[in-house]
């Protein structure tokens, strides 16, 4: 017998084709069987099986016969996919659109000798929805002036007004139609980011228009003013747009009616009696103010304004203020002085002629650590440096690399003479306590920035940018005007920096600034059993082979040699072009040979933990101004100086503690000291006058705690502070909030 499919021979036994598969089915002579084909799958049609009834053929033959059989997986699924194809497609509907955010600038206009005129330097580029319309869009302006601008009139009642000077209501060129962006945008035929709205103070607005009515008569430009917002007014009379904006809704017309068109002005504009953020539209928004304020009650609106904005719930604006709150106390140390602080000047307005004489003496004093290195110093910076003109520098705080990079990069020439600071938004003359401050926040910044562990971190595009160069050239300038080093390199770079050389440098293990490496050959330097030294030497230390180290066997008698150079490697030589670089910077004013003509003076204002402050330096620094022995004033003031001694050697031994915004900080000597001089260690060059200790008896005197750092002066009201727990806790509060260089 064949099988019908591929006519191989087959056994009438058989069910199944042993070649093909093909299911057959012998008819029997007792019975009347057929033998039964199964169709293909190319024969089964696709809608579903068929089905035959053929005539039976004669006894003793194969004949096939087509029957129903379940279909297989592959075209299940296809029939399947195709069904959801079409399921999916019958459902779909159009995606929403989605509404295009742009940028617009937002400035600040004042009335000014009876015209609107914009103020310089405030504008602010605000991201919204190109849909936005007023009030949305003076929400958004408001706050993100409140949030980036410090001398900002929080308080100030505001609307929104055109380049112009007009209020913005409807569109310029359309009376009747209300305000709104993309509209406004295609009028004026801009790009969004070149347009500009101006935030104007409802007052000023007021008195403007006052002045306009009362002149009238005579200005035909007034009037024609005052018929377009007539026009306006009648126009919005008719407009109700309540659904997405504040419903306009007037009904009588009047010279001030523009603050009259929007039904809850006063609920919804910022600055007046009921916050923004207290409106019906932002109720999601309020109870998280509410809720943040008890959290963070010494955070200004503003900033909690702007976590609320920049995220979509809670506790992610909570988490926002809680990281920035992770600050050091140095770096909330501000500047905030109003005149120009010169120790000749009678701040104190004593009329104690024991005070004043003692003051103009201790003008003339000088404080220094090495006084030798002070005199070096002082002759360099007479040679090289040109006292006649200045190096004038203006400075974000937060932004105080950035900006100084730019600088020198437009004046690098002018590097040679002496710098004065002024960090922006802080009205501090620099007489010497603003430029200390700012080279203690540059040392901070480049060890952020430029250095990894106490050694050059590898940056090519700092390196190419010639940061590196920049470093050294301000580390150089600012050991003559103030800066106390950067006290941040290991032994071995100080040592490069003084040789230019490697042949003679032995780095430590504990110099390495890879972690994994400095483990690894701390273990490897344990060992005594040579056999486990060469296992782990040779094969299970893969980082040797980038060091350069490429022997195949280690063995102990490779140990101080095999340990030598990788420490090398990873702390001199893969930043070697790096520190080659700041040394070139170093030259400058001629300190590099300074350096290598006295490298033990100089290597605590290099290295990092060479010189720590104690409380009987910060002690012997300051100088008090005791009243005459014997009287009253006298021993009220040995009390305060018996407190402060105490205090020191608290904040020595990490006891002084305060709160910080809800947030305990610990408060270090360095702290202290950078509080009254704006240095948190003693200056290369000392201080220049001594730093002094004054008491304030009057009743009319400040009863705060309170510093001048250009004149290096504490001074402490009496009242009070004879009490060492008092004592403890007003001087904690004042210092932690220092606004800087004046009063508290």
């Amino acid at each position: 017998m064949k099988c019908p499919k591929c006519y191989s021979d087959v056994l009438e036994s058989f069910r199944f084709c042993h070649k093909c598969g093909e299911v057959l089915v012998v008819e029997s002579s007792s019975r009347s069987e057929s033998t039964a084909y199964i169709s293909t799958e190319s024969e089964r049609c696709v809608s579903g099986p068929s089905y035959s009834t053929p005539s039976l053929p004669p006894k003793g033959t194969l004949q096939t016969q087509r029957v129903p059989r379940v279909e297989s997986f592959n075209e299940f699924r296809k029939r399947k996919s195709n069904e959801r194809v079409q399921k999916e497609t019958s459902k779909k509907g159009k995606k929403p659109l989605k509404v295009k955010e742009v940028f617009v600038g937002i400035g600040l206009m004042n009335l000014t000798k009876g015209e609107f005129k914009p103020v310089k330097g405030k504008i602010k580029m605000v991201r919204v929805p190109t849909t936005i319309r007023k009030l949305e869009l003076l929400k958004l302006s408001y706050d993100k002036h409140c949030a980036h601008d410090r001398t900002f009139d929080k308080d100030a009642d505001y609307t929104l007004a055109f380049p112009d000077g007009t209020e913005i209501i409807t569109l310029p060129d359309h009376p009747n139609r209300i305000f709104q962006l993309d509209e406004y945008q295609q009028d004026v035929g801009k790009a969004y980011n070149r347009i500009t709205l101006f935030l104007l103070k409802r007052s000023d607005l007021e008195s403007y228009n006052e002045l306009r009515h009362n002149t009238s008569d005579s200005d035909d430009e007034a009037e024609e003013s005052t018929v377009r917002q007539m026009t306006v007014i009648e126009s919005f009379a008719r407009v109700t747009d309540s659904s997405t904006h504040n419903t306009t809704k007037q009904t009588t017309a009047g010279p001030s009616t523009s603050e009259n068109i929007f039904s809850n002005n006063n609920e919804n504009l910022p600055g007046t009696s009921c916050s923004l953020y207290e409106s019906e539209s932002a109720r999601g928004t309020v109870n998280g103010m509410k809720t943040m304020r008890e959290m963070f009650p010494n955070r200004g609106e503003s900033e909690l304004k702007q976590a609320l904005e920049l995220n979509e719930t809670l506790e992610e604006a909570i988490n926002m203020v809680v990281e920035d709150d992770d600050r050091s106390v140095n770096n909330r140390y501000g500047s905030l002085i109003t005149e120009e602080c010169d120790a000749d000047v009678n701040i104190l307005h004593d009329d104690d002629e024991n005070l004043e004489s003692f003051l103009e003496t201790s003008s003339k004093t000088h404080y220094t650590v090495n006084a030798t290195l002070t005199e070096k110093l002082e002759h360099c910076k007479e040679q090289f440096m040109d006292s006649s003109k200045n190096f004038r520098i203006k400075v974000r705080r937060h932004h105080v690399w950035e900006d100084t990079m730019i600088k020198l990069q437009r004046d690098e020439n002018a590097i040679n003479n002496p710098i004065k600071v002024q960090f922006i938004g802080e009205p501090a003359v620099d007489q010497g306590g603003p430029s200390r401050e700012y080279f203690g926040l540059i040392n901070e910044a480049a060890e952020r920035k430029l250095i990894t562990q106490s050694a050059f971190r590898h940056n090519i595009s700092a390196l190419k940018g010639r940061e590196y160069y920049a470093f050294g050239q301000l580390t150089a300038i600012g050991l003559l005007q103030g800066s106390p080093g950067p006290r941040c390199f290991t032994k071995s770079v100080f040592d490069y920096i003084c040789s230019g050389s490697i042949d003679n440098l032995t780095p430590s293990i504990e110099e390495i600034p890879v972690h994994e490496v400095k483990n690894s050959l701390m273990e490897l330097n344990n060992l005594t059993n040579p056999d486990e030294f060469k296992q782990k030497a040779s094969f299970e230390s893969d980082y040797r082979f980038d060091a350069g180290y490429a022997k195949p066997i280690v063995t102990m008698a490779d140990k101080d040699d095999f340990i030598k150079c990788i420490a090398l490697h990873y702390t001199i030589l893969v930043s070697l072009s790096e520190l080659n670089q700041f040394v070139d910077g170093l030259n400058t004013c001629n300190m590099l040979h300074l350096i290598k003509e006295d490298p033990d003076s100089f290597r605590c204002l290099f290295e990092v933990g060479h010189a720590k402050l104690t409380a009987e330096d910060v002690d012997s620094i300051f100088d008090p101004v005791f009243s005459p022995v014997g009287s009253n004033k006298f021993a009220i003031e040995q009390s305060i100086i018996f407190n402060f001694n105490q205090y020191l050697e608290d904040a020595e031994s990490g006891k002084v503690t305060g709160q910080l915004e809800d947030r305990e900080v610990k408060v270090s000597l360095s702290d202290i000291l950078q509080f009254a001089t704006g240095a948190q260690h003693v200056p290369a060059v000392g201080f220049s006058p001594r730093p002094t200790i004054v008491f304030l008896h009057h009743l009319n005197m400040a009863r705060k705690i309170s510093t001048n750092s250009c004149a290096n002066i504490l001074k402490f009201p009496v009242s009070g502070l004879e009490d060492g727990k008092k004592f403890s806790e007003e001087f904690t509060f004042c210092l932690l909030n220092s606004p800087g260089f004046q009063l508290v």
